[in-house]
């Protein structure tokens, strides 16, 4: 029998770029297991978190897929796997359509690891950045007001 031969994800020059960024300096990386798109089957894929992307591989040599986590949303699963959680991403990295919307289901080794991901994800994901840069606004408006300048 003939195995099957996947291609390599072809990535642009700013996607190569990112790739080689990401892997020099991670946000996070690790090992996570992923629910397929298709044949809904469970694998161990490694995974980088960088900025607002995140890039997973199955021998840390070359990307699979690439998330785009802006805006995406994230559930903690309650289930009979420990430590799975969900991202709903709204944008599509892909010329595919069809990966807009797409729910990634990811299982980490353990809750604790599972909600450092999510963490992670979140804040990197411009939700937090935004809650973040609101509370410095409203911080500084109390220095002000505290030093008599505003």
């Amino acid at each position: 029998s003939q195995g099957v031969i996947t291609m390599p994800l072809p990535l642009g020059v700013e996607a190569h770029r990112r790739w080689v960024e990401a892997q020099q300096s991670p946000d996070k990386a690790g090992y996570l297991i992923k629910q397929g798109a298709k044949a809904k089957n469970w694998k161990k894929r490694w995974f980088i978190l960088k900025e607002e992307y995140i890039f997973y591989c199955k021998d840390k040599s070359w990307p699979q897929g690439i998330i785009n986590i802006m805006g995406c949303t994230l559930t903690e699963m309650s289930d009979k796997k420990k430590g799975k959680f969900s991202l709903q991403a709204t944008k599509s990295v892909s010329k595919d359509a069809k990966w807009t919307g797409r729910t990634y289901y990811m299982v980490a080794s353990t809750d604790a690891d599972m909600r450092e991901w999510m963490e992670a994800i979140q804040e990197n994901s411009g939700e937090a950045q935004t809650k973040r840069s609101h509370t410095i606004s409203i911080m500084s408006e109390a220095i002000q007001t505290q030093n008599g300048l505003m």
